[in-house]
């Protein structure tokens, strides 16, 4: 499972999975239950992909400070979620030493241990390499029928510019040189 198709919902609890994209939000499922609802696209949602934690010099991405967490998995499942501030922040701190604990709150990181160990046996924390090829490839794909797209369109727009220029000449008061068609011959009957 991709860490694109995984959202976090505004006054929900817990992650959801999209199962579906509707005319006016999602189908999600919930990973702790499985239970499916709809989410409105007016509700505040959070797709793990674009969620970065702070950091001094740079921003980390989730699946990036998740990595972080995996390599050091025993620390991770052992901490509490529930333990004082000063423990949460010395273990995020030993994941990630770069972040920015004034930026970042003692529930962010509450939240960060509790979705890691719902995360844990169902997603792959590495890069999504075939995913980028993927997308790389439907990329071009698309560039190349916009350009056929456009070479098609050029033709009528051709045969619209000499039209134009016809209507230009006449309103100028030239006629516009016209082909000469040769007279038909009339059939004698006999």
């Amino acid at each position: 499972m991709s860490f694109k198709k995984i959202m976090a919902i505004s006054g929900t609890g817990g992650l959801f999975k999209v199962v579906a994209q509707t005319k006016n939000g999602f189908i999600v499922e919930s990973m702790q239950d499985g239970k499916r609802s709809a989410v409105s696209s007016y509700q505040k949602i959070s797709i793990l992909e674009d969620v970065s934690i702070y950091g001094k010099t740079d921003d980390m991405p989730l699946r990036k400070v998740m990595q972080m967490m995996d390599e050091k998995a025993e620390a991770s499942l052992a901490m509490n979620p529930k333990a004082s501030s000063a423990e949460l922040q010395s273990f995020l701190t030993t994941v990630f030493p770069d972040n920015d604990g004034e930026r970042i709150y003692p529930s962010d990181i509450k939240k960060l241990i509790q979705w890691y160990r719902l995360l844990k046996d169902k997603v792959s924390f590495e890069d999504d390499k075939e995913e980028t090829i993927t997308e790389e490839v439907k990329s071009e794909s698309t560039e190349t029928k916009a350009e056929e797209t456009k070479v098609d369109s050029e033709a009528p727009k051709k045969a619209s510019s000499k039209k134009k220029d016809e209507s230009a000449a006449e309103k100028d008061g030239d006629q516009p040189v016209k082909e000469k068609k040769a007279p038909r011959k009339k059939k004698t009957e006999e």
